[in-house]
């Protein structure tokens, strides 16, 4: 044994020093002994080799380090999509579907529905309502041969405004060629002051249905030249 031992050896050597480790201190020379009179093997591939192993080593790691890089890059770089669940779906509400209210209509100054009726020369019955070609309505009368209305402007019109702009009343006889000759006058309700004779002829139109026309007239003039039948209404009164 020699005392040449390098500084690990002198240092295990310290340590063992105490008494109680004399048997390992022993055991401990010995194998150093033992390892410095053994003759060591060769290794069986040759320096230069190790030396490229070492650079492929190299290689190998740069390449692996360039590989983390561009991956850790392109995750950087990609935006990432956050995940959404699905859309929670919302259950339908039941509806109910209720039939549409009739919208109410405006009111007007005098309901004048068209309704036509056939022409028959051998009933001739003009009691009711008839829709004049001058907005105006006309409530006519008929006892026998004998004729009257009352004529009242803008039926179309809000029920304050009928017969506002002018207002009249007339009397006829019909005749046996079906022709009425009547006087007529305008009255303080509307703004008219006007009056004289008209003649009307009763007959068919295009269709077959019943109507008058304004044949001839004298004194201030008249607006309207054809009635057609029509079926009448009234605004309900107010309440109170």
């Amino acid at each position: 044994m020699t005392t040449e031992h390098d500084s690990r050896t002198r240092i295990v050597l310290s340590w063992l020093h105490e008494d109680a480790h004399e048997n390992a201190e022993r055991y401990l020379l010995r194998a150093l002994d033992e390892v410095d009179t053994t003759p060591q093997r060769r290794l069986w591939w040759p320096a230069g080799r190790t030396n490229r192993m070492n650079s492929y080593a190299k290689l190998i790691a740069a390449g692996a380090g360039v590989l983390v890089v561009a991956i850790v890059g392109y995750q950087l770089l990609t935006p990432s999509a956050t995940p959404s669940g699905p859309a929670a779906s919302t259950a339908p509400s039941a509806t109910t579907t209720s039939s549409p209210s009739p919208s109410p209509s405006p009111d007007v100054g005098a309901v004048c529905t068209p309704a036509p009726l056939k022409f028959d020369p051998n009933a001739i019955d003009l009691t009711g309502a008839w829709a004049g070609d001058d907005d105006g309505v006309y409530y006519v009368r008929q006892l026998d041969k004998v004729v009257w209305w009352n004529g009242m402007s803008d039926r179309e019109s809000p029920p304050e405004a009928l017969g506002r702009v002018w207002n009249n009343v007339g009397r006829g006889e019909i005749k046996d060629d079906l022709s009425i000759v009547a006087d007529w006058s305008d009255v303080p309700r509307g703004g008219a002051d006007g009056g004289g004779t008209v003649t009307f002829q009763i007959g068919p139109d295009s269709a077959g249905n019943i109507q008058i026309t304004t044949t001839s007239q004298t004194g201030s003039g008249r607006g309207d030249t054809l009635w057609v039948r029509c079926a009448p209404g009234f605004p309900p009164f107010p309440a109170g």
